[in-house]
């Protein structure tokens, strides 16, 4: 069964399942399946890191899985079936992370409720940073009004770069006080030495203030 699950580790092409969100000719798959209305399914790439087995007990499989964004585990799990001749289904499925975040940073809802009614509902709230692994760039702070309007920032407009990134790649934009000003993308590299360039360095995503 290992050596079978170890061949799906790597980049795979993936039929998308029928009852998914993905839009076919504008409208939702789910919806077209719910009509019976057969519709040809998009094909995409999908990365799996890791495809361990944890127990067998006929006739069920446990397995714990890393992939990349995207990836239908009861796809993967019809997959397998196929590949070993026997056909499967997915009959469970917990998350156990997503990036940084793991179950051990989860709270039941009674357990929300409780911390709201004690005050202390706080402690347990994660910092953007912590929960996007994005590059941190940091603008000057007179530059900060200029954010706020849309206006993007050039080389000369960079106070620092706490988390380096490559060109293409999302970064949190800052003020001095480390609040988050926006998501952008970069358009250059940008690390510890950044560009002095009048040329605009990112590009943005969403500003949030």
């Amino acid at each position: 069964l290992q050596t079978v699950c170890n061949d799906f580790v790597g980049i795979q092409k993936q039929q998308v399942p029928p009852y998914s969100a993905v839009r076919v000719n504008g409208q939702r798959m789910y919806k077209l399946a719910r009509k019976g209305k057969a519709v040809e399914a998009p094909v995409r790439e999908v990365r799996i890191n890791s495809f361990s087995v944890l127990s067998y007990a006929e006739p069920e499989l446990t397995v714990e899985i890393n992939c990349g964004s995207g990836t239908y585990i009861r796809s993967l799990a019809h997959d397998l079936g196929q590949r070993l001749g026997c056909g499967a289904y997915l009959k469970h499925l917990t998350r156990t992370a997503i990036g940084s975040v793991t179950l051990d940073d989860a709270l039941t809802l009674e357990q929300i409720e409780q911390q709201i009614a004690q005050g202390t509902i706080d402690k347990h709230m994660l910092s953007l940073e912590r929960v996007l692994p994005y590059g941190i760039v940091g603008v000057a702070k007179e530059f900060v009004p200029a954010v706020m309007n849309g206006q993007i920032p050039s080389g000369q407009d960079i106070a620092y770069v706490k988390r380096a990134c490559r060109a293409g790649e999302r970064v949190m934009v800052k003020n001095g006080s480390d609040r988050v000003l926006a998501i952008a993308r970069c358009l250059v590299t940008l690390d510890n030495d950044p560009p002095l360039s009048e040329a605009p360095v990112l590009k943005y995503e969403r500003v949030l203030v």
